[in-house]
């Protein structure tokens, strides 16, 4: 029943489940599942319609601020898609 139907005026809210990773397979930090997370990281990304934050950077600056929190939730998605050991060298190092 929408908001509408029960006669409210306020605005709806959406409820979106998401998850924490971008896959389900972490990537090791010896290498050895890197092509095959490679490609479930482009294919998820791909699938949220995000692959550009893969390779571009934002050129407009009025977007910018949307762009870098965007940026900042998928740095979240990989860090959490990877082992502990590349969690520890990105977050200590600041790699991205």
């Amino acid at each position: 029943m929408s908001n509408s139907d029960r006669g409210a005026k306020g605005p709806t809210t959406d409820i979106v489940t998401t998850s924490s990773k971008l896959t389900d397979i972490k990537l090791d930090g010896d290498g050895e599942n890197y092509v095959e997370g490679k490609y479930l990281v482009e294919v998820s990304l791909g699938g949220m319609g995000r692959e550009d934050h893969l390779i571009e950077t934002c050129t407009d600056g009025s977007k910018e601020a949307m762009w870098n929190t965007e940026d900042k939730r998928i740095l979240a998605l990989l860090v959490n898609s990877v082992d502990r050991r590349t969690q520890f060298v990105i977050t200590h190092y600041g790699i991205f």
